[in-house]
């Protein structure tokens, strides 16, 4: 009870982005994929945790193949972010070399990355 009473007193995503936009030293290219992420995702996360429209839907109709498809990139852009974040917060420029090569290796299964 009281972990849950923690996370719904807890500060909210948009919030958290809003911090992260207003701080200079946050890395800019990382916290603009969070807020495409959140953008692109969010709603559709917060329906199946809460057993909203989607859940219902996808138990009536099925899965699409893109849908599904979509969800894998969506779960694997997470990864590729936390492994991007880790390499800028170790201080060392050669790790990004991995993290870049990973994103062309698999491009196929990340999501597209709209460079601004």
């Amino acid at each position: 009870m009281e972990s849950a009473k923690r996370a719904n007193e807890g500060e909210g995503l948009a919030e958290m982005l809003k911090q992260l936009e207003a701080n200079p030293d946050a890395p800019a290219g990382i916290v603009a994929q969070l807020r495409e992420f959140k953008e692109v995702a969010w709603k559709a996360m917060s329906s199946y945790t809460h057993g909203g429209l989607h859940p219902l839907s996808r138990t009536m109709n099925g899965y699409p193949a893109q849908l599904i498809y979509d969800v894998i990139r969506n779960g694997n852009a997470v990864v590729a972010l936390s492994a991007q974040l880790l390499a800028i917060l170790s201080g060392n420029p050669q790790n990004m070399a991995p993290v870049r090569q990973m994103h062309t290796d698999f491009m196929d299964i990340l999501p597209i990355v709209n460079h601004q």
